[in-house]
């Protein structure tokens, strides 16, 4: 982002520093033509500039979502880019994907004009990214005060790249025409970028209001609001060709008028012509009238709207705002100048109240807040259009929290929006849904992950729809009970292995309505293999007709499984956190209650579900859900092993996490070879195994999937979801016991070690059981009682001795049943490789500790705010990240992974090795409680301490509290090295005294 000053001081002081020659190095290097070019308010960095390249915008390198290329006379090569009002929002330019740069320090220069007028205050952004857009290395607004009519500027952007595909990209915002000539990239040595990449800190939680007794709505209160049943004919306006001022009036007349009864339905996007025709086919409605001219709706409909209520361009809450205003007083939301174009009344002006967006939903739920549905609220980006039918038509109250770009623009504020929206969920009633989407594209808006867990912590629920259109008219469309096809399951073959592929994200309404779901739909692939949808249950009642369409049209292997976590997206771990203790159980119950609902209308009996690890959330599920068959948690792979991926739970109710992982860096051959080795290495010895493959819809081609059934070969049988449950049960019956210890445990050569394992009985009575060491371990001690196994309960059983091999043998029996055996893997860590060695671990008595292995957290399970994933053969698993000075910009090297953990103390080992000669600081490992707050303890890593070339472990003691556990390497930037993973211990048998940096 670039620094704006007032328009005057901005040329005053750009005139100061030409005059006196303190342009800097910069300027005598950067080409002259350039430089004049450069709007006042932007500074360009110091240093020595070295030409990259020049990529024309209407060249063969860049690709476009959106314009045409146009004759211009004033551009390099007499052709450029140019995107006009009435053509969508999209990227007017993206790529090239160049690989070959070295990574440093680089400033790209777009040459961009602009053709019209407009009274927005933001036009498009220039940002620079990798990763296909999911890491923006730095953005700029293209404000229209820098951007002169019919008159080329060159908007300079500076970014740090860090390898990878490189991408200068130009993303039109569809207020005003605007034209791109070319843009030319510079390396830049010896500049300080850091004054220049201006990004907000993330939202960040205060935690207040909590303890709090939940609001419901009153009984009977109906889910979602919904239309009337649609007039028989309806009026149809292309508005794909208008621009984002045009759909903003039109859509909030669409939802005035469609209040009374859905009259008029838009073209918004390619797939709204098709289900127009579906809802003719099936008789929903007879057929439409084609409006050209939108001034003919405007006229038509004078009746139902009172006039005109005028956004403010310099406050982006305003439309949020204006479009809650219009949907209670019966207004049509206009720009300044559209609403001068039409000459309407202006009933409520929003120009120059607010300096704030936070003061802008302050008052609108001061003021507003009494006369909107208390049913759904809406986190919508103020530049989304699609979805404002519905959110006038059902007074629907509209909110925001920025993200780290959008964040940056004056008058925002991430975490002042975030704490304002923390004390109104408060007083919002508990168990109501969400909807639109808290992301609007890396960056910009908090996020998905801390969007939904803010609202689960409420008790709320999001159901995606950003992009939905014409909800106002789907909506009104009431249809009986669907019903799926279940067929018997085949024989149960004891050799084989038997998997599922669930297609991910069903769950967000866009995706079955307008992105990529229609497409897979129409694949050859489909009808030839079993594959698992997964569908939002609130589909029924938001868009009946278009789930309508899917169900009539799918063939016998196509089964649809209820997406994600329940009636709507939501993390059941932080679900009600805010709540007090006796009322949270209710909050998700009601919500559970709500699922159940959802999956009898839709005949799912299978869910997939996000962001649980307790078992005691799963069984909740069981128990609420009596028709449910099996549960499918995760997005991708978040289990270590075969035992923690399968297992039942109340009921023998089947549970299957995931065991996939998707790269969206990957081609399609390498993402092949990937998913066929994530799933052999993860399939146990023993047979018959079940198996959960996840395919992200975003990445996934259908014909991907037989092909990598075909490459695991004839013991791997591909079966529907519900198939997959019921084999499993059918094996349960047949195994009485089952025993679940870790495949793997790492421990330090002289230490005692304890470690669990878990017995569950699946028979319908109480059984007794033994479990012994047969070999691997003296001094064995086992508890866990084991007298009388309950069924449906796991029961732990704690092993403790001293290894005395690489493996444990472990064998557990049943009266009247079989014998299990079970071999546990030792990985062995000699003292030697510990940093300190084993006097870092004596106890406050003098002696050594008993070390309960908890799980090793690998790399590429944890988060990075800086570095790069290397391939590794002598690191754990295979792979290490790799921090490098003069590549890495110092910081996290990783962080996480918080999984709750008990109150106790801890041993965390981090695995670190020195891979370059330079001098200097290391870095801080340190553990928190999630989130950052408190830090716990802390050591600083030496030089001395991290030989060349070589894998130490630098130990880190601590006193956990409780909750969500975190372990942080923070790099400081100057000395190269690799990680690969930390290893976790709870401690017994004495006090450790904590670790804190000098």
């Amino acid at each position: 982002m670039v620094s704006r000053y007032p328009l005057i001081c901005g040329i005053v002081c750009w005139l100061a520093l030409s005059c006196f020659g303190l342009w800097t190095k910069a300027a005598a290097q950067v080409p002259e033509d350039i430089l004049r070019e450069v709007p006042p308010h932007f500074e360009v960095p110091s240093g020595s500039y070295t030409l990259v390249a020049t990529w024309a915008a209407a060249g063969t390198l860049y690709k476009h979502g959106t314009g045409k290329a146009v004759s211009d006379p004033q551009a390099t090569e007499s052709k450029a880019w140019e995107a006009s009002v009435g053509e969508p929002s999209a990227a007017m330019l993206y790529g090239p994907y160049i690989t070959t740069l070295p990574q440093g320090d680089y400033v790209a220069f777009a040459r961009v004009e602009r053709t019209s007028s407009t009274d927005e205050e933001i036009v498009g952004t220039l940002d620079a990214c990798i990763d296909y857009g999911q890491n923006i290395l730095n953005s700029v607004d293209l404000a229209t005060a820098d951007l002169p009519r019919e008159h080329y500027v060159e908007i300079p952007l500076p970014f740090h790249y860090p390898g990878g595909a490189l991408e200068v990209r130009v993303n039109w915002a569809g207020y005003a025409n605007l034209r791109v000539d070319k843009v030319t990239l510079f390396r830049v040595e010896g500049a300080n970028l850091s004054q220049f990449i201006h990004r907000a800190p993330p939202a960040r939680e205060s935690g207040e209001p909590n303890h709090l007794t939940p609001l419901f709505a009153p009984a009977g209160t109906p889910l979602f609001p919904r239309s009337h049943t649609p007039a028989s004919t309806l009026e149809v306006l292309d508005l794909r060709k208008q621009g984002p001022s045009w759909q903003l009036l039109l859509l909030s007349l669409q939802g005035l008028v469609n209040r009374q009864r859905p009259r008029i339905y838009y073209l918004l996007n390619d797939q709204d012509p098709f289900w127009l025709r579906w809802m003719r086919q099936n008789g929903w409605i007879k057929g439409w009238k084609e409006v050209t001219d939108p001034h003919q709706l405007l006229q038509e409909y004078r009746s139902v709207y009172h006039g005109l209520v005028v956004t403010d361009p310099t406050r982006p809450a305003s439309v949020n705002v204006a479009t809650m205003i219009a949907s209670i007083d019966d207004l049509l939301v206009a720009t300044p100048s559209l609403a001068k174009e039409l000459g309407l009344p202006v009933k409520e002006d929003l120009r120059g109240r607010w300096t704030t967006d936070v003061q802008a939903y302050q008052w609108a739920f001061d003021n507003l807040w009494p006369h909107l549905n208390h049913e759904v609220i809406s986190c919508t980006y103020p530049q989304q259009m699609p979805l404002r039918d519905y959110l006038v038509e059902n007074r629907i109250f509209i909110f925001w929290i920025s993200g780290p770009i959008d964040g940056a623009r004056p008058g925002a504020d991430p975490t002042a929006e975030m704490h304002l929206m923390e004390q109104l969920l408060a007083k919002m009633p508990a168990d109501a849904p969400v909807i639109s989407y808290p992301y609007a594209g890396q960056d910009v808006g908090v996020g998905e992950g801390p969007g939904v867990t803010l609202f689960a912590e409420f008790g709320r629920y999001l159901v995606g729809s950003t992009d939905c259109s014409n909800l106002s008219v789907h909506s009104g469309i009431r249809l009986p009970n669907f019903h799926q096809r279940h067929p018997a399951p085949p024989k149960l073959d004891p050799r084989k292995v038997y998997v599922s592929w669930i297609l991910s994200d069903g769950d967000n309404l866009p995706v079955l309505s307008v992105f990529n779901f229609p497409v897979l739909w129409k694949s050859p692939v489909r009808g030839t293999m079993p594959i698992g949808w997964t569908i939002s249950p609130s589909s029924w009642l938001l868009m009946p007709d278009i789930a309508n369409y899917y169900y009539q049209t799918a063939s016998p292997d196509d089964q649809f499984v209820g997406a994600v976590s329940g009636i709507g997206y939501t993390y059941p771990d932080s679900f009600g956190a805010r709540y007090k203790a006796p009322y949270r159980q209710e909050v998700f119950d009601r919500f559970l209650y709500q699922t159940a609902e959802g999956y009898r209308h839709m005949d799912i009996v299978d869910g997939w579900i996000m962001g649980i690890t307790h078992d005691s959330l799963l069984d909740r599920y069981a128990e609420d859900i009596p028709t449910l068959q099996a549960l499918f948690p995760d997005y991708g792979r978040r289990v270590g092993s075969y035992d923690e991926a399968t297992y039942p739970i109340v009921r023998n109710l089947p549970v299957f996490h995931a065991v996939t992982n998707w790269n969206g860096q990957l081609s399609r051959e390498e993402q092949i070879d990937s998913l066929v080795e994530q799933i052999k290495a993860i399939t146990p010895e023993r047979r018959p195994a079940f198996l959960h493959l996840f395919a992200l819809n975003w990445f996934t081609d259908l014909s991907m999937l037989p092909e990598i059934m075909r490459r695991l070969g004839p013991d791997y049988v591909v079966v529907r979801p519900d198939v997959l449950g019921a084999l499993y049960r059918e094996y349960l019956k047949k195994e009485k016991l089952l025993v679940s210890c870790p495949n793997l445990i790492a421990r330090i050569i002289g230490l005692p070690l304890r470690f669990q394992c878990t017995l569950e009985n699946v028979e319908s009575h109480p059984v007794s059981a033994q479990v012994r060491v047969t070999d691997g371990m003296t001094d064995v001690e086992i508890e866990g009682n084991l007298a009388a196994l309950a069924p449906d309960v796991k029961v732990p059983v704690s092993v403790a001795g001293v290894p005395q091999a690489d493996t444990v043998q472990l064998e557990a029996t049943v009266e009247g049943g079989p014998s299990h055996r079970t071999t546990v893997q030792l990985r062995s860590i000699d003292p030697s490789e510990l940093v300190g060695g084993l006097e870092v671990l004596r106890t406050k008595s003098g002696t050594l500790p008993t070390l309960s292995y908890v799980q090793h957290f690998d790399v590429s399970a944890l988060a990075h705010q800086t570095g790069a994933m290397v391939t590794d053969p002598r690191a754990i698993g295979g792979r290490a990240w790799q921090v490098l000075p003069g590549k890495d910009q110092a910081g996290h090297a990783l962080f996480g992974p918080y999984v709750p953990m008990p109150a106790g103390d801890y041993l965390a080992l981090f695995r670190i090795e020195r891979v370059g000669e330079q001098e200097g600081s290391v870095g801080l490992v340190d553990s928190c409680v999630g989130g950052g707050v408190p830090v716990l303890a802390e050591r600083g890593v030496l030089l001395s301490e991290l030989p060349l070339g070589r894998y130490v472990y630098v130990p880190l003691v601590f006193h956990h509290p409780g909750g969500a556990l975190e372990t942080r390497f923070y790099w400081d930037g100057k000395v190269g090295v690799r990680m690969d993973g930390v290893d976790l211990w709870r401690i017994s048998g004495g006090t450790t005294t904590t670790m804190r940096r000098p």
